[in-house]
């Protein structure tokens, strides 16, 4: 696994260095993009994205949230400007839409859901010269990337985590560090950022799952902050093993931050998609 460390920390205002024009930021046009290849992998539909330019050492596998699926995923967050090949792994389906486990309303297992990553993995580095398996999930899909992080610690180079809904019944017990990224609305009213209850069950605030990774990453205790007024606080624990950031997004609801679709006007476009693309040091 190549070492994040010295990772690109947010010394200067995220307000240039998130911007998509700014230099270094994720650059390829998704209307220029090639359509996605479509395979089917364990009797189920994967999307995959390989950039013009790419970084053919870096995998990003992310993971819709739950009633959604790939294609909407993948016109969401459009990971491929980070210069990764990208997979869009499609949900099996659950009472109200494709889901992943982790999540009570899930009609797959931990267990089934885990094979079907290992066999994507094992695909794409099967085409590509692959170094570095990153993951990333919004909501349920989130809840679920953190899970096979967390059981799989030395095939993930890194894991983001955006909106998610963790249930610790689900929770794997793990103990080895794995560089995390954690964003969420402040005001997002679907999955709380200080937990709730959701489908009859407890999940955690999303700043428990940071405080669980900080312990098991290393870290000192000590934090440092930055803020942009009205877009984000940003946290980096410091003195880590790896690396550990926790993003607020101010006044963010249940989007992904930046999309065509998310109504915060605060936020610039394409956010999460470059808060992605600096912690994992890819550059488009």
């Amino acid at each position: 696994m190549k070492s994040l460390l010295p990772h690109r920390l947010l010394a200067l205002s995220l307000a240039a260095a998130l911007s998509v024009s700014a230099c270094g930021a994720p650059s390829d046009d998704p209307a220029s993009t090639p359509a996605p290849q479509r395979h089917t992998i364990a009797d189920r539909e994967v999307l995959i994205d390989v950039p013009s330019h790419p970084s053919p050492e870096a995998l990003i596998i992310s993971f819709h949230g739950y009633g959604l699926d790939a294609e909407d995923n993948r016109q969401r967050n459009q990971l491929v400007r980070t210069g990764a090949v990208v997979a869009y792994p499609q949900g099996e389906q659950a009472a109200a839409g494709q889901a992943w486990s982790t999540a009570p309303y899930a009609s797959t297992t931990v267990a089934e859901d885990a094979a079907f990553v290992d066999e994507i993995i094992a695909e794409v580095e099967a085409e590509h010269a692959i170094e570095d398996v990153y993951l990333v999930g919004f909501s349920n899909g989130a809840g679920f990337a953190a899970e096979y992080a967390c059981a799989n610690p030395d095939r993930i180079s890194g894991v983001a985590t955006f909106s998610g809904v963790y249930y610790p019944a689900e929770r794997s017990e793990c103990n080895a560090p794995i560089p995390q990224l954690t964003v969420h609305g402040g005001a997002d009213t679907t999955i709380s950022i200080d937990g709730g209850q959701r489908h009859g069950e407890t999940y955690l605030p999303a700043r428990v799952l940071v405080e669980q990774a900080a312990e098991r990453n290393g870290c000192a205790g000590e934090t440092r902050e930055t803020e942009e007024f009205r877009v984000h606080r940003t946290i980096d624990y410091q003195k880590c093993v790896v690396p550990l950031r926790f993003v607020e997004v101010t006044g963010g609801m249940h989007y992904w931050p930046g999309a065509a679709d998310d109504p915060n006007p605060h936020v610039p476009e394409g956010f999460g998609t470059e808060l992605v693309a600096d912690f994992f040091g890819l550059s488009g």
